[in-house]
């Protein structure tokens, strides 16, 4: 997988977990024990992640490696504030707690190919002598 690509990867798994997050998940807050407004909160990082990795995807040339660091740190805090939501949240059902570690499993799953896109983008030829 090349840096163009992971960021259309990435910019789709954000676009379907703001999706979930934004449009689907409010209906059924009561179920999951997270308030609306906290369903609303964590749609806004992976909304901002969709922007910027569309953006990457279809218009920066060449890619830079700040850019994928930039895409794995957001992923990484979205990771954490659901996993904070996990352990701190007191009202969280099961099934809320079961969805917060898919997406987090997914993410971090995401994360891992983007970081060995990042090596390979970080690793310069050698000139043999």
């Amino acid at each position: 997988m090349n840096e163009r690509t992971i960021f259309l990867l990435d910019g789709v798994g954000a676009a379907l977990s703001f999706i979930l997050s934004g449009l689907i998940l409010p209906y059924f807050s009561d179920a999951l024990g997270l308030s609306k407004e906290l369903i609303y909160s964590l749609a806004g990082i992976p909304a901002i992640c969709m922007i910027f990795s569309f953006r990457c995807y279809g218009f920066i040339k060449p890619i830079k490696s700040w850019m994928l660091l930039t895409i794995i740190l957001a992923n990484l805090a979205y990771s954490l504030i659901s996993g904070s939501l996990i352990v701190f949240h007191d009202g969280l059902s099961d099934v809320g707690k079961y969805l917060l570690l898919a997406e987090i499993l997914v993410v971090m799953g995401v994360m891992i190919l983007e970081i060995r896109v990042l090596q390979k983008l970080r690793t310069f030829p050698r000139k043999s002598l």
